[in-house]
Protein backbone atom coordinates (compact mmCIF):
# COMPACT_ATOMS: atom_id res chain seq x y z
CA UNK A 1 0.00 0.00 0.00
CA UNK A 2 1.46 3.13 -0.66
CA UNK A 3 1.48 6.36 1.61
CA UNK A 4 0.53 9.68 1.20
CA UNK A 5 3.71 12.13 0.56
CA UNK A 6 3.59 14.11 2.82
CA UNK A 7 3.00 12.15 5.97
CA UNK A 8 5.07 9.87 8.02
CA UNK A 9 4.39 5.69 8.22
CA UNK A 10 4.63 3.36 10.84
CA UNK A 11 5.73 0.88 8.11
CA UNK A 12 9.17 0.17 7.55
CA UNK A 13 9.61 0.51 3.64
CA UNK A 14 13.30 0.10 3.30
CA UNK A 15 14.83 -2.87 1.26
CA UNK A 16 17.76 -4.04 -0.65
CA UNK A 17 16.57 -2.05 -3.19
CA UNK A 18 15.61 1.29 -1.18
CA UNK A 19 17.24 2.57 1.41
CA UNK A 20 15.56 6.17 2.11
CA UNK A 21 11.98 7.97 1.11
CA UNK A 22 13.03 8.46 -2.52
CA UNK A 23 14.88 5.04 -3.50
CA UNK A 24 11.19 3.84 -1.70
CA UNK A 25 9.14 5.56 -4.15
CA UNK A 26 11.17 4.73 -7.25
CA UNK A 27 10.95 0.62 -6.03
CA UNK A 28 7.12 1.19 -5.47
CA UNK A 29 7.05 2.35 -8.91
CA UNK A 30 8.86 -0.34 -9.58
CA UNK A 31 6.96 -2.89 -8.46
CA UNK A 32 3.80 -1.17 -10.02
CA UNK A 33 5.64 -1.69 -13.17
CA UNK A 34 5.95 -5.12 -12.59
CA UNK A 35 2.14 -5.82 -11.69
CA UNK A 36 1.08 -3.51 -14.44
CA UNK A 37 2.97 -5.18 -16.94
CA UNK A 38 1.85 -8.69 -15.66
CA UNK A 39 -1.58 -7.55 -15.91
CA UNK A 40 -1.43 -6.05 -18.72
CA UNK A 41 0.06 -9.38 -21.01
CA UNK A 42 -2.46 -11.38 -19.38
CA UNK A 43 -5.19 -9.18 -20.17
CA UNK A 44 -4.21 -9.54 -23.70
CA UNK A 45 -4.14 -12.84 -23.57
CA UNK A 46 -7.51 -13.42 -21.95
CA UNK A 47 -8.90 -10.61 -24.71
CA UNK A 48 -7.62 -12.88 -27.27
CA UNK A 49 -8.87 -15.66 -26.09
CA UNK A 50 -12.32 -14.09 -26.37
CA UNK A 51 -11.40 -13.72 -30.36
CA UNK A 52 -9.77 -16.78 -31.49
CA UNK A 53 -9.40 -20.42 -29.11
CA UNK A 54 -5.75 -20.95 -29.95
CA UNK A 55 -4.19 -20.64 -26.80
CA UNK A 56 -2.03 -17.38 -28.09
CA UNK A 57 -0.45 -15.30 -25.34
CA UNK A 58 -0.43 -11.75 -24.54
CA UNK A 59 2.95 -11.30 -26.39
CA UNK A 60 1.72 -13.06 -29.42
CA UNK A 61 -1.72 -11.05 -29.33
CA UNK A 62 1.04 -7.93 -29.23
CA UNK A 63 2.94 -8.76 -32.21
CA UNK A 64 -0.07 -9.21 -34.19
CA UNK A 65 -1.26 -6.23 -33.56
CA UNK A 66 1.62 -4.64 -34.41
CA UNK A 67 1.93 -5.94 -37.60
CA UNK A 68 -1.70 -4.68 -38.66
CA UNK A 69 -1.23 -1.53 -37.10
CA UNK A 70 -1.33 0.88 -40.30
CA UNK A 71 -1.98 -2.15 -42.32
CA UNK A 72 1.29 -2.12 -43.26
CA UNK A 73 3.59 -4.96 -43.58
CA UNK A 74 6.50 -5.47 -40.63
CA UNK A 75 9.54 -7.14 -40.63
CA UNK A 76 10.88 -8.88 -37.93
CA UNK A 77 13.51 -5.94 -36.68
CA UNK A 78 10.35 -3.78 -37.49
CA UNK A 79 8.53 -5.76 -35.03
CA UNK A 80 11.21 -5.97 -32.42
CA UNK A 81 11.97 -2.25 -32.94
CA UNK A 82 8.39 -1.09 -32.36
CA UNK A 83 7.76 -3.31 -29.32
CA UNK A 84 10.80 -2.15 -27.78
CA UNK A 85 11.94 -6.23 -26.94
CA UNK A 86 15.05 -7.51 -28.06
CA UNK A 87 13.96 -11.00 -27.42
CA UNK A 88 14.34 -11.86 -31.04
CA UNK A 89 13.62 -15.50 -30.59
CA UNK A 90 10.45 -15.06 -28.97
CA UNK A 91 9.04 -12.84 -31.43
CA UNK A 92 10.04 -15.16 -33.81
CA UNK A 93 8.21 -18.07 -31.76
CA UNK A 94 5.20 -15.59 -31.86
CA UNK A 95 5.21 -15.24 -35.48
CA UNK A 96 5.59 -19.03 -35.97
CA UNK A 97 2.41 -19.34 -34.01
CA UNK A 98 0.80 -16.44 -35.83
CA UNK A 99 1.71 -17.97 -39.30
CA UNK A 100 0.49 -21.78 -38.57
CA UNK A 101 -2.56 -20.30 -36.75
CA UNK A 102 -3.23 -18.23 -40.19
CA UNK A 103 -3.46 -14.95 -38.96
CA UNK A 104 -0.42 -13.76 -40.49
CA UNK A 105 1.11 -14.20 -44.08
CA UNK A 106 4.38 -13.40 -45.52
CA UNK A 107 4.32 -10.43 -47.54
CA UNK A 108 7.76 -10.83 -49.37
CA UNK A 109 10.40 -13.71 -48.72
CA UNK A 110 13.31 -11.86 -50.84
CA UNK A 111 15.77 -13.48 -47.52
CA UNK A 112 14.90 -15.08 -44.36
CA UNK A 113 16.22 -11.56 -43.05
CA UNK A 114 14.39 -8.99 -45.05
CA UNK A 115 10.97 -10.93 -44.66
CA UNK A 116 7.76 -8.70 -43.64
CA UNK A 117 4.43 -9.78 -42.87
CA UNK A 118 0.73 -8.80 -43.26
CA UNK A 119 -2.25 -10.06 -41.37
CA UNK A 120 -4.34 -12.42 -43.39
CA UNK A 121 -7.90 -12.06 -43.69
CA UNK A 122 -8.60 -14.47 -40.40
CA UNK A 123 -6.40 -11.92 -38.72
CA UNK A 124 -8.22 -9.57 -39.75
CA UNK A 125 -11.45 -10.82 -38.56
CA UNK A 126 -9.29 -11.90 -35.34
CA UNK A 127 -7.94 -8.32 -34.54
CA UNK A 128 -11.70 -6.54 -35.41
CA UNK A 129 -13.12 -9.15 -32.52
CA UNK A 130 -10.41 -8.23 -30.24
CA UNK A 131 -11.17 -4.71 -30.77
CA UNK A 132 -14.82 -4.96 -30.20
CA UNK A 133 -13.98 -7.06 -26.98
CA UNK A 134 -11.82 -4.31 -26.01
CA UNK A 135 -14.11 -1.88 -26.13
CA UNK A 136 -16.82 -3.68 -24.37
CA UNK A 137 -14.99 -4.86 -21.42
CA UNK A 138 -11.71 -2.50 -20.76
CA UNK A 139 -12.46 0.69 -23.03
CA UNK A 140 -15.97 1.06 -21.14
CA UNK A 141 -14.51 0.46 -17.93
CA UNK A 142 -11.69 3.84 -18.70
CA UNK A 143 -14.60 5.80 -19.76
CA UNK A 144 -16.09 5.80 -16.30
CA UNK A 145 -12.47 7.12 -15.24
CA UNK A 146 -12.87 10.97 -14.53
CA UNK A 147 -11.17 13.09 -17.50
CA UNK A 148 -9.81 9.70 -19.20
CA UNK A 149 -8.14 11.04 -21.94
CA UNK A 150 -6.15 13.60 -19.95
CA UNK A 151 -5.21 11.25 -17.51
CA UNK A 152 -3.92 8.82 -20.30
CA UNK A 153 -1.93 11.71 -22.32
CA UNK A 154 0.00 12.55 -18.95
CA UNK A 155 0.29 8.32 -18.14
CA UNK A 156 1.97 7.89 -21.28
CA UNK A 157 3.99 10.89 -21.94
CA UNK A 158 5.39 10.29 -18.47
CA UNK A 159 5.66 6.35 -19.25
CA UNK A 160 7.49 7.28 -22.63
CA UNK A 161 10.26 9.69 -20.56
CA UNK A 162 10.67 6.78 -18.06
CA UNK A 163 10.81 4.67 -20.98
CA UNK A 164 14.24 6.30 -22.14
CA UNK A 165 15.67 6.77 -18.77
CA UNK A 166 15.60 3.08 -18.51
CA UNK A 167 16.60 2.50 -21.65
CA UNK A 168 19.54 4.57 -21.23
CA UNK A 169 20.44 2.99 -17.64
CA UNK A 170 20.29 -0.31 -19.53
CA UNK A 171 22.83 0.83 -21.96
CA UNK A 172 25.25 1.87 -19.56
CA UNK A 173 24.56 -0.73 -16.94
CA UNK A 174 25.50 -3.30 -20.12
CA UNK A 175 29.05 -1.69 -20.50
CA UNK A 176 29.84 -2.35 -16.86
CA UNK A 177 30.91 -6.09 -15.12
CA UNK A 178 30.63 -6.55 -11.29
CA UNK A 179 34.05 -5.97 -9.93
CA UNK A 180 35.99 -9.28 -9.07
Amino acid sequence: MSQDRGRSSPLDKTSHLAVDSNEVAVMEFEYAIWRFSAAFVRWQGDCMSCAIDSGLSGQDAAVLHIIRMRDMPKSLSEIARLLNRDDVANIQYSLKKLLSAGLLEKANAVSKKQTSYTVSAAGRKVTDTYSEVRRDILLSMIAKLKTPNENLVQATQTLDMLIGLYDQASRIASTYRLAE
